[in-house]
């Protein structure tokens, strides 16, 4: 293959980094169905709704979207984007208050923290 411009181990390189990213944009996850991989950061801060997010029951994991934040000028400002957002805790998560989520290897977003307050 020649690309305009590039050497040909330029264009080799410029190649791989194309199907490396088509692939990544439909990858297979464990459950056999097509994930979209999302741009970094892979945690973030979110607050939970009134509802909170359910304990785990057994091996069922309790879930309930979440509406992520991010920190601006140090404040936590809403992003108008809500992910659903898994507990693996043996408690449940509280309604209204901030949690870290962080993004599994199998692409479900885990609760980490919940901030207890005091």
């Amino acid at each position: 293959m020649s690309v305009v411009g590039f050497n040909a181990g330029d264009a080799r390189v410029l190649t791989q980094m194309i199907d490396h990213h088509l692939a990544a944009e439909h990858q297979t996850n464990f459950r056999g169905t097509t994930t979209t991989p999302l741009e970094g950061p892979f945690i973030h801060v979110a607050k939970t709704r009134a509802g909170g997010v359910p304990a785990r029951s057994g091996t069922t994991l309790g879930s309930a979207y979440v509406d992520v934040h991010s920190s601006i000028d140090g404040k936590l400002v809403d992003k108008s984007l809500e992910i659903l957002a898994y507990n693996i805790a043996s408690s449940a998560v509280a309604g209204e208050v901030y949690i870290v989520i962080g993004l599994s290897g199998f692409g479900d977003w885990l609760v980490l923290v919940e901030d207890c307050g005091s």
